[in-house]
């Protein structure tokens, strides 16, 4: 976990049991969960669209965000996180996770399915922002015609390139995805900007 507060909001406890997984780990086990309860969702109709977009946030927060405040101690306010799924014109000032390449170069994905490599000098200044688990093919927040569910699984992470400074894209930035096994994740705790975060800021860049 890396923490950026100035005011710390702890809980009196922490669960012990938790201390032992990584960041890394929970994260994993959300990617897991989804994948074990979307033959789930394909049955009752609520496996894309805005039905799974509002499944995976509730469940991104009460299985993840409560995992970390158990975890840390720390008191989270669930309308101070970067929600599961969610386009941020700024990823800072704001609780988010992180993501982090366990070596280089690392493997990109495109949405349209071109390959990028990202080495460490081009990642220099730069932060890897977490915003969904997917399979680089399906659309989920799509309608049904933008999803296969015979080949849905969740192996891989969109993330977002953003300035490491102040946590804005860079002019014409894309979004790519990356191997769940290639990564690992940890917790960003920062002080919450409302003015910052009350609405999305059109074309704001970091450069």
């Amino acid at each position: 976990m890396k923490d950026k507060r100035t005011i710390i909001n702890q809980h009196d406890e922490t669960d012990e049991q938790l201390k032992s997984l990584s960041d890394t780990s929970i994260m994993l086990e959300f990617s897991k969960l989804l994948t074990s309860i979307y033959p789930h969702l394909i049955k009752v109709g609520t496996h894309c669209y805005d039905p799974y977009d509002d499944i995976s946030e509730s469940l991104f927060l009460n299985f993840v965000y409560s995992t970390f405040s158990g975890k840390y101690g720390a008191i989270i306010n669930k309308h101070q996180i970067h929600r599961y799924g969610f386009t941020l014109h700024c990823y800072h000032k704001i609780n988010h996770i992180e993501v982090k390449p366990k070596s280089f170069p690392l493997t990109l994905i495109a949405s349209q399915g071109q390959q990028a490599i990202l080495t460490e000098e081009e990642l220099k200044d730069k932060e890897l922002i977490f915003i969904a688990f997917g399979d680089t093919v399906n659309n989920l927040s799509g309608d049904p015609s933008q999803v296969n569910p015979e080949t849905v699984n969740f192996n891989f992470t969109l993330i977002a390139i953003v300035d490491s400074e102040t946590g804005l894209y860079f002019r014409n930035a894309k979004h790519h995805w990356v191997a769940n096994n290639l990564i690992e994740f940890e917790l960003v705790l920062e002080d919450y900007n409302k003015d910052e975060h009350q609405y999305y800021k059109q074309n704001y860049y970091a450069d």
